[in-house]
């Protein structure tokens, strides 16, 4: 938590592998859009980078569903519904 506050300037801590577990459970979690997604394979600092384009530049068929919103409280609920529930198997 202090690198992710010293250097994102983050108060607290990303939990993005529990946000990504809980979508296979509850996907109502986030609002979705669907949209072109790409990756970069030209060369140089960019190599790589996965980008969705907003505005279909290219005029390219929509191949993914980003989301785009999330309702936290949804999350945490779950989240901590579920660490409870492994706590008392301990």
């Amino acid at each position: 938590m202090e690198f992710l506050d010293e250097y994102q300037s983050i108060d607290g801590c990303v939990i993005n592998d529990p946000m990504t577990l809980a979508l296979t459970f509850m996907p109502e979690i986030c609002d979705y859009q669907d949209l072109v997604v790409d990756v970069d394979i030209s060369t140089g600092v960019g190599l790589g980078n996965t980008f969705g384009d907003f505005y279909n530049y290219e005029k390219k068929p929509k191949n993914m569903k980003v989301a785009m919103g999330v309702r936290p409280r949804m999350f945490m609920e779950l989240f901590l519904e579920r660490m409870e529930k492994l706590a008392q198997k301990s």
